[in-house]
């Protein structure tokens, strides 16, 4: 996936600035999800697990669609592979 220049910089910037736990706010169709999944992608490759958190449905399959590897997805109704080291969850089902 061909990230954009100011995509890269968001996580470039992310990567020397934040410490522990970084947060990105972008405004809406800058491509969050994009900058997420390649947030996710090097932290996979280096051996870590992640989640990515969101309060709707639509966001929910739309993240996991845009993951260049399979995902869990933990959400009611959905079955789940949480052998995977990346989930993408329903806040509602991780509180219940």
């Amino acid at each position: 996936m061909d990230l954009r220049p100011y995509q890269l910089r968001a996580i470039e910037r992310l990567r020397i600035e934040a410490k522990n736990r970084p947060i990105l706010v972008a405004p809406t169709g800058s491509g969050k999800t994009v900058i997420a999944a390649e947030i996710i992608r090097l932290a996979v490759e280096r051996g870590h697990e992640a989640l990515f958190l969101a309060h709707r449905e639509e966001l929910i399959r739309q993240a996991a669609e845009r993951l260049p590897f399979p995902s869990g997805i933990i959400m009611a109704g959905t079955k789940e592979d949480r052998a995977l080291p990346v989930q993408v969850a329903s806040v509602q089902s991780l509180i219940n």
